[in-house]
């Protein structure tokens, strides 16, 4: 079952020839008729089953359903007129090019479904349809759509439906949440209007008992809310008991082994005090089975894909140019982790060239609350997310590959929303040897489709030639126990300072490093990233104190930079430079480091951080700080705003 306005519904409507016949578009019709009946006043289905009036279904927009209206309001075999049909359809806009028929043809009670929200003066043709009508229109549309749905031209709210239609008032008006109904076809709130000519408001004897103009969802709102709001509480605290779980699981799993190796070594036997440990296992395993009876609706750790979207309400695909590593770097592994902390369910969709290739847990749980694929899986994501409909579901793509654009009709009929977070200038990288997967014509496809375009520095945002369409949101870091960013750091004695971080291609400037250490043969400089082959390893090499330290844990790049007195981004002057927003920068500042950057100008405005351009301006820079160290700025403030988690709630707002 597909909802209206979706993919396939828009496909079935361009195809005029076969709307007709569309078995889709009959279900459709029958929902809408259905509501149209629930919401209908009492005194007007009494009228229209003792007068019997000529009935207009405008536009069709009922489809078979007008056979359900008619039976309900007690006129079965009656014929209902359609005007405006599918034979009679700009081929462009896809609205009827005419009001009615025929300016001959009168109804008593004109009806229309789902169209009106089309034209962007609904009024002005629905003034058309009062003067071919004798009793009442009677008008169901969406109701306060402020994402409007494609195609539509026009919102329905509170402060622009008319209490007058030509000769028809505005006498009854009932709305509805439709989004949590089962079955539903429209996720939203839909209005029924009934405006009626002043005979018919006498001969029914309306009076204000039978009147209804009610914003009639306020109390489900806050209900809704009240239910959401809920809903999240516990999404979290089940996250939070599976996370105690799986530790418990694993503490018991280790402290076993550990006790069957011992049972089965020599000093057992010998050594009495050893036996200890088996009272803490024992311990272990009653904590265990406390877990377990305290944790009954904790579902054991998934195994499969469809198990893993059923165990959570909330669903957040991120697609990546890496496969998921808990100590990696990277915006995409750091994005999913804050979003597996916060209680979605991530699938993260590592990447592997070819299908064939080495991928580590694929099809598996790497953490609590993160479940892996690759992206050759994609297809079958999509696929899993319809069986299963997640309450929300959001792909965060930082990766424009060809899977990705081939699923964007299949991801929207699945009613998932597609956010673009750009991470870098793909083009620039492409042309360094970096990001083989990119190509233009799929980032540009991407950009047009998505349901919103995130990017990481207002350079890139510019460059996409879309700046009141796309949010600047920059990278982020991951605050660590022992930072004092509102204090700085307290110098040590020796003369340190260094990078960390992976090192780009096209980017980091070695030739800069090299200079540095031969102005400054006093200062040690660290360099914690993967060590560079070839000439650079060798040229490295003539510079005592130049340290290569080869790549670190996240952790441990910290616990280094401890002892420096400035953090350094040597960047070549670049287009992919300028576009960059490079992590180290966050990681220096809540480490208390001061920054010393080139070919970065963007990041000149952020606290205790100098870009400089020019080998002569770079080493003078760190040469100053690490003899009279600049006053320090506080910023915790800036921090706060910078934390993945701060980054992942701007990114899905």
């Amino acid at each position: 079952m597909d909802l209206i306005n979706s993919a396939d519904d828009r496909n079935a409507r361009l195809d005029t020839k076969g709307m007709a016949e569309s078995a889709e578009r009959q279900g459709q019709g029958q929902y809408f008729a259905g509501l149209m009946i629930d919401l209908m006043p009492e005194w007007l289905k009494k009228d229209i089953r003792e007068n019997k009036p000529s009935l207009c279904d405008w536009d069709a927009g009922l489809g078979n359903g007008a056979d359900l209206l008619c039976d309900a309001l007690g006129t079965p075999g009656a014929k209902m007129g359609a005007a405006g049909t599918a034979g009679q359809r700009d081929p462009d806009t896809q609205l009827p090019t005419q009001s009615l028929a025929a300016p001959e043809n009168r109804w008593d009670v004109i009806f229309s479904s789902n169209i009106l929200a089309r034209y962007p003066d609904p009024w002005t043709e629905l003034e058309g349809l009062a003067r071919q009508a004798t009793d009442a229109l009677v008008v169901l549309v969406p109701f306060k759509e402020y994402e409007r749905a494609t195609g539509h031209n026009y919102t329905f709210s509170s402060t622009n439906i008319p209490a007058r239609v030509g000769a028809f008032q505005l006498i009854y008006a009932r709305s509805r949440h439709t989004s949590i109904v089962p079955g539903t076809r429209w996720l939203g709130r839909q209005i029924l209007l009934v405006f009626a000519s002043r005979a018919l408001i006498e001969r029914a004897q309306v009076s204000l008992a039978d009147l209804c103009f009610d914003d009639a969802d306020a109390a489900f709102e806050e209900r809704l809310a009240s239910l959401t709001a809920r809903n999240q509480d516990l999404v979290a605290e089940k996250a939070k008991l599976a996370a105690q779980r799986w530790e418990a699981e694993r503490w018991y799993q280790d402290s076993e082994r550990f006790v069957r190796e011992l049972l089965g070594s020599r000093s057992w036997k010998i050594s009495a005090p050893f036996r200890s440990v088996v009272i803490a296992a024992r311990k272990g395993r009653d904590m265990l089975r406390t877990l377990r009876s305290e944790q009954s609706a904790v579902p054991e750790p998934v195994v499969d894909l469809d198990s893993f979207l059923r165990s959570h309400s909330r669903i957040l695909i991120v697609n990546s140019d890496v496969q998921f590593d808990p100590a990696g770097h990277g915006s995409s592994i750091a994005l999913a982790a804050a979003a597996a902390d916060a209680g979605h369910g991530v699938v993260f969709v590592g990447w592997q060239s070819a299908e064939d290739e080495a991928f580590t847990d694929r099809s598996a749980l790497v953490r609590p609350n993160l479940f892996q694929i690759s992206r050759h899986d994609l297809k079958e994501l999509v696929s899993a997310v319809k069986r299963v409909r997640p309450s929300s579901t959001t792909f965060l793509v930082t990766v424009a590959s060809t899977e990705v654009a081939q699923s964007l009709l299949a991801l929207e009929a699945a009613g998932v929303r597609v956010i673009y977070h750009v991470l870098d200038d793909w083009a620039e990288a492409n042309k360094v040897g970096q990001a083989p997967w990119y190509e233009e014509a799929l980032e540009k496809h991407l950009i047009v489709n998505a349901n919103k375009v995130t990017v990481v520095t207002s350079e890139l945002r510019d460059r996409l030639k879309r700046p009141d369409e796309v949010h600047v949101v920059g990278n982020g870091y991951t605050p660590v126990n022992f930072a004092l960013p509102d204090e700085g750091r307290t110098y040590k004695q020796t003369a340190k300072v260094g990078c960390f971080g992976p090192i780009g291609e096209g980017l980091f400037d070695w030739q800069l490093v090299f200079a540095l250490a031969a102005n400054c043969p006093q200062l040690s400089i660290e360099i914690v990233s993967e060590v560079p082959s070839g000439c650079v390893a060798e040229q490295a090499g003539h510079y005592p104190n130049l340290v290569l330290l080869g790549s670190r844990e996240a952790r441990e790049c910290s616990e280094i930079a401890r002892e420096w007195r400035a953090g350094l981004i040597p960047y070549r002057t670049s287009r992919l430079g300028a576009a960059a927003d490079p992590l180290q920068v966050y990681a220096y500042l809540d480490l208390g480091l001061r920054v010393v950057s080139s070919g970065l100008p963007q990041l000149g405005p952020y606290p205790n951080t100098q870009d400089v351009e020019g080998e002569r301006a770079f080493i003078a820079a760190v040469q100053d700080l690490t003899r009279q160290p600049s006053e320090w700025v506080p910023v915790k403030d800036f921090l706060q705003a910078a934390t993945w988690a701060s980054r992942l709630e701007r990114i899905l707002q």
